[in-house]
């Protein structure tokens, strides 16, 4: 799955020329020559990307950017038909993912203006911990909503992943330097810390284990 944070300048200017060509193909060239106005050679006209890196993002190939494939594609891609004037060239439009990542990057985009490449890179690293972060928690409360657990309070404060309350008893996850430390606290001090891999299931068992013991 793509994120904003693994969009580069090209990607996000290639994905706003799709949504503007399909928007109002009356204002740019060769669109025309496909049912679907955004093509390889509207895109290239309408664009200051270079041919391949068009081609790289229109999809159709295993080397290609990928915006077409996984679960969530950010594009529809129409293959290159035979027509009167010869093959047409393959078009593309923006699924409702495509929309919402370029939403999104835009948003992003118009609060970065004026900053440095590093603040940039600064911000890619912070967006792409958090998403870390959340798929980690989402994975962790799964499987203690899974073994039936869901009635304990969950807590996300601070820096805590997870944690979760049974009457005086608590259990929490926090990532530390070797690995993720699953405490346990009692009566507002913690009793005990075990450190361990990430493996969602065995992180599940030991909260639960903590706070019914």
């Amino acid at each position: 799955m793509i994120h904003v944070s693994d969009l580069s300048l090209a990607d996000i200017e290639f994905l706003q020329a799709v949504k503007s060509i399909n928007k109002n193909p009356d204002k740019y060239q060769e669109t025309d020559r496909t049912e679907v106005a955004a093509n390889t050679a509207s895109i290239k006209r309408a664009t200051n990307l270079t041919a391949e890196q068009v081609s790289y993002r229109m999809g159709g190939n295993q080397n290609s950017r990928g915006f077409e494939k996984g679960d969530n594609p950010l594009i529809k891609t129409y293959d290159p038909k035979p027509t009167d004037r010869g093959y047409a060239p393959r078009a593309v439009e923006l699924t409702e993912a495509g929309w919402d990542i370029l939403s999104e990057a835009q948003k992003v985009g118009s609060r970065l203006e004026g900053v440095t490449q590093e603040d940039i890179d600064t911000l890619r690293e912070e967006l792409n911990s958090r998403i870390v972060f959340l798929e980690i928690k989402s994975n962790i409360q799964d499987y203690l909503i899974m073994f039936d657990y869901e009635h304990f309070r969950f807590d996300f404060s601070n820096d805590i992943i997870i944690g979760i309350t049974n009457g005086d008893r608590k259990s929490t996850v926090v990532e530390s330097k070797t690995g993720y430390e699953v405490a346990k606290i009692k009566d507002g001090s913690v009793v005990k810390r075990d450190i361990m891999a990430y493996d969602p299931v065995k992180i599940a068992n030991q909260m639960i284990k903590s706070v019914t013991d």
